[in-house]
């Protein structure tokens, strides 16, 4: 009976699926748990207990608050566990990072208002009588948006991460849809410049070389969506140089492209006549080079056909990947120049939703919520870090739309 050796693939591929499973049975025992001990904290908050509380003995209210931490402290770890495992298993979504810092922030943020929308005064109240069992509920909340903050600025900054350095690549899937030059392997590229944005059609892995020695964008050194015209959507450009290959022909720099026997031999002699249709329309380039263009196309026609090209949208995933760590370093760097204004922008805006809640508040003694005033320094800290990365983020989708959608 012949051995059959198991790979090393299979194996690890075993693993990592038994290991998903534990993770996805964690996550649903620490679901379960949480929702077990928020329920119970919510019990003490609402129950008997915390409504007597000044009428309480100390004893009674020791008790109280000892079973309320312990189920504050355990639930912390259920918690912790709960979004550990839900990065782990939906570590691909892009939605999840941002998710979870809007709901950590509407928590942080949230509860105070919600406290003194609907229980106007009782904060205070609370503190006054030292309840700590109402207290306790309403600062593991907060605490509650603080955990789910950090996981998400974490998931936010891998996803910015992801796409510095495989947004462009990623687009090339794509690229077998293009109506020009789908189908198109890539080769190697000649000549390719240090920083790939500035490439020219003919230095891209998609420039055949076949085509590039009798292509009369490479021999004027020029780009084709400068001029509009190229080797993936022009015939006449495909058919000279097609015919120069079949025939085994060399050209020298001067195309004539114009077959009218009128125009033979006039100017400077090319070194071979290449049989198109007649009357090709044609520009001089500087380098004396005749390049063809199609005079029934408008140019906005001619621009959707580059951006179908399978060419120019390998130049614009080059664009991409040298704009995007720019733009990565550049919204952190405005960020910390502007940290002042940026800080003070953000205190009045908290402000502004104070004096919004108040009006909404059913307190008829309310006149200032302190929300704004109440949060520490560190926290702040952590609000601008967290919007420093959603902008990056929108920052990076904005480069995005730009150079594969809009295709600037």
């Amino acid at each position: 009976m012949p051995t059959v050796q198991r790979g090393r693939s299979g194996s690890n591929e075993r693993f990592v699926q038994t290991l998903m499973d534990w993770m996805r049975k964690a996550m649903q025992l620490s679901a379960v748990a949480s929702i077990v001990l928020f329920a119970y904290i919510l019990w003490g908050f609402l129950g008997p207990g915390a409504e007597q509380w000044g009428s309480l003995t100390p004893a009674a209210r020791l008790r109280i608050t000892q079973n309320l931490q312990g189920a504050i402290g355990y639930l912390n770890v259920s918690v912790g566990i709960l979004l550990i495992t839900v990065c782990v298993l939906f570590v691909d979504e892009e939605s999840l990072g941002y998710s979870m810092i809007t709901v950590g922030a509407v928590l942080y943020y949230g509860v105070p208002f919600l406290f003194d929308m609907f229980f106007p005064g009782q904060l205070a109240t609370w503190s006054q009588t030292k309840n700590m069992a109402a207290l306790s509920l309403y600062n593991e909340l907060r605490l509650l948006g603080l955990f789910a903050v950090v996981p998400g600025g974490l998931l936010t900054v891998r996803d910015i991460f992801i796409r510095c350095t495989d947004g462009g690549r990623r687009s090339q899937e794509d690229f077998t849809a293009m109506q020009y030059g789908g189908a198109t392997k890539e080769e190697a590229p000649v000549g390719a410049p240090l920083i790939g944005m500035l490439a020219k059609c003919w230095q891209l892995p998609f420039c055949r070389d076949a085509i590039r020695k009798n292509c009369p964008i490479y021999h004027a050194k020029t780009r084709c969506w400068r001029e509009r015209v190229g080797c993936m959507c022009e015939e006449s450009v495909i058919r000279q140089a097609m015919d120069a290959v079949l025939h085994k022909e060399e050209t020298a720099k001067d195309f004539d492209l114009s077959l009218d026997p009128a125009e033979e031999g006039i100017g400077k002699e090319p070194t071979i006549k290449i049989k198109l249709p007649p009357r090709v329309p044609t520009t001089v380039n500087k380098r004396n080079v005749k390049i063809p263009h199609n005079p029934n196309l408008t140019m906005d026609q001619k621009k959707q056909r580059c951006r179908n090209c399978v060419i120019y949208n390998e130049h614009q995933r080059m664009k991409y990947q040298f704009f995007a760590p720019i733009t990565v370093a550049a919204v952190p760097a405005l960020a910390v120049w502007q940290m002042g204004p940026i800080a003070d922008t953000l205190n009045n805006l908290l402000k502004t939703v104070d004096s919004a809640m108040v009006k909404l508040s059913l307190d008829p003694s309310a006149k200032n919520l302190g929300v704004a005033s109440s949060i520490p320094p560190a926290a702040q800290y952590v609000v601008l870090g967290c919007l420093v990365v959603v902008g990056t983020t929108l920052a990076l989708r904005f480069l995005e739309y730009c150079m594969f959608r809009l295709k600037i």
